[in-house]
């Protein structure tokens, strides 16, 4: 299309600086790059406008190489190059509708379960309890996998060694009477005088 756009509009160029045509001359004095630089619309309209000189001005264009030919050809071009770049945008279109509908489905679904299906389950209850405690489970929302990383297991409590003390001397044997006269005489032993005398010697 930008071509072929430009390739009319170099017609009309040379025939409008031929004849002091200004008005002519700036409409047309387009390149490539002029018609696609901008937006896909804004290429369509601009080769449209070239298109429209070039009729206006057909009669002084004949020598210059433009026919009407050529210009049904350039028409066809741009309507088919506009046709192509409304496509996306109307498959966009499409899908934000399609998902717009889809999201009321959902709803009316979730509505029909909410106020009629779950009023109706109390009188299933005594006839066929597993069939209502089949239909309580399925109606839980059950959230899968997630985008997110799980977070990390918080590392174990270390040990409290005084409870541990503790736990070891409570689980321990209690020493016996005899036992006990037995360590309380050995002590006394050991702080009396007659004992650091001997230790002296």
């Amino acid at each position: 299309m930008a071509a072929a756009a430009v390739e009319i509009a170099g017609a009309a160029s040379a025939c409008a600086k031929k004849v002091k045509n200004n008005d002519l001359a700036a409409k047309v004095n387009l390149s490539v790059s002029d018609i696609m630089g901008g937006r896909d619309t804004a290429a369509a309209d601009t080769a449209r406008n070239v298109h429209a000189a070039a009729t206006a001005n057909l009669a002084n264009l004949g020598s210059y190489g433009v026919t009407a030919a050529k210009l049904t050809a350039l028409k066809g071009k741009i309507d088919a190059y506009a046709a192509s770049i409304s496509k996306p945008r109307d498959a966009r279109a499409s899908t934000k509708t399609a998902t717009e509908q889809m999201s009321a489905e959902f709803d009316a679904a979730d509505a029909a379960l909410t106020d009629q299906m779950d009023n109706l389950m109390p009188q299933f209850q005594s006839a066929n309890a597993a069939f209502v405690t089949d239909y309580q489970n399925a109606r839980i929302t059950v959230r899968s996998g997630g985008g997110g990383k799980s977070k990390p297991a918080p590392p174990p409590t270390p040990p409290n060694t005084y409870t541990k003390r503790r736990t070891l001397y409570a689980n321990s044997r209690r020493p016996s009477e005899t036992e006990a006269a037995f360590y309380h005489s050995h002590f006394a032993l050991r702080k009396s005088p007659f004992h650091r005398l001997k230790r002296a010697d």
